[in-house]
């Protein structure tokens, strides 16, 4: 007897030859092309398995067939017609009439927040009819729209108003700021560190062209055993004080250049005479009085400080 249902399709048979279903997918292939569509229909023998990403592939092609077909069998209700196939018409919680106004004003809605320029600009777009439709509705005006963007959109709404454009403040990234130099500078030019030289003077060429005559001064330590003590300095006599780190002091100590002591005899006409002054010193307690306990215990305290 022959079967007159017209709706009964027969289950997928794997024994279909490869030539019947390269031809059903040419039929398919040329009814997208025929109805606009640049998408080539991709065949899979285990949906389940595949990622996350790739069955979202699969399901925007499938929606995209779903729209062709249904665009040439109901042109003017194509998105009624798809709502349709997968809910219960005679149901009474669907509330929703795909009109003909409602899928124009849809139509206009997908074609606004395809063609922004970016992903807030989309997120404003979606944000006026998130609240007011379901995701599964959502997506068959936009394929390929994501549950976490339809959410997205619906938290603007429900934040800052429905459609309400939201300015980004603008951000501006300071590596450091005017009063942490300046109190890196207080505290590597105080009598502490540095120590002004009785002749010689440099000269600083600052940005404006204006020349500034400065006296020479000596550093009395290295850099490395300046930062350290000026972290120690901050962490002790100002611990809410933000510093600099240590490479930002380095660069600043670089650029700020001035002789570090040495205790070397010539290297420096100033630390050589203050070595000259130790061994006078020194000289003088040996010849005023014979080798003593005393005058060792002088004399070692004499070395300690010249080491200072």
């Amino acid at each position: 007897m022959e079967d007159k249902d017209l709706d009964y399709q027969p289950p997928f048979d794997a024994s279909i030859g490869e030539e019947k279903i390269k031809e059903q997918l040419t039929a398919l292939n040329s009814l997208l092309s025929a109805c606009g569509s640049k998408r080539k229909v991709n065949v899979t023998t285990s949906y389940k398995d595949l990622s996350h990403r790739v069955k979202l592939r699969y399901v925007s092609l499938i929606k995209v067939i779903m729209r062709s077909a249904t665009s040439l069998v109901a042109s003017n209700d194509a998105g009624m017609l798809i709502y349709d196939s997968f809910s219960d018409i005679n149901s009474e919680d669907s509330n929703i009439l795909l009109d003909g106004n409602f899928r124009q004003i849809m139509s206009g809605v997908s074609e606004a927040y395809t063609g922004a320029e970016s992903c807030e600009s989309r997120r404003e777009i979606l944000s006026i009819v998130a609240p007011k439709i379901s995701f599964n509705l959502m997506q068959l005006f936009i394929p390929g729209l994501t549950d976490y963007r339809f959410y997205a959109a619906h938290l603007h709404a429900h934040r800052y108003g429905v459609g309400s454009r939201v300015e980004a403040p603008t951000k501006m990234v300071k590596r450091f700021d005017d009063c942490q130099i300046a109190h890196f500078v207080d505290f590597i030019v105080s009598f502490h560190i540095c120590t002004d030289l009785p002749f010689g003077e440099k000269v600083l060429k600052i940005s404006s062209g204006i020349e500034l005559f400065v006296p020479n001064t000596i550093r009395n330590m290295g850099a490395t055993s300046i930062v350290d003590q000026y972290l120690l300095y901050c962490k002790e006599m100002c611990s809410d004080f933000e510093s600099l780190g240590k490479s930002s002091l380095f660069t600043i100590l670089e650029t700020c250049k001035a002789s570090t002591r040495k205790s070397l005899q010539g290297i420096n006409y100033f630390a050589a005479e203050a070595v000259e002054a130790f061994d006078g010193i020194r000289k003088m307690i040996e010849d005023k009085d014979a080798v003593s306990s005393e005058s060792k215990r002088l004399i070692d305290n004499l070395k300690r400080a010249r080491f200072y």
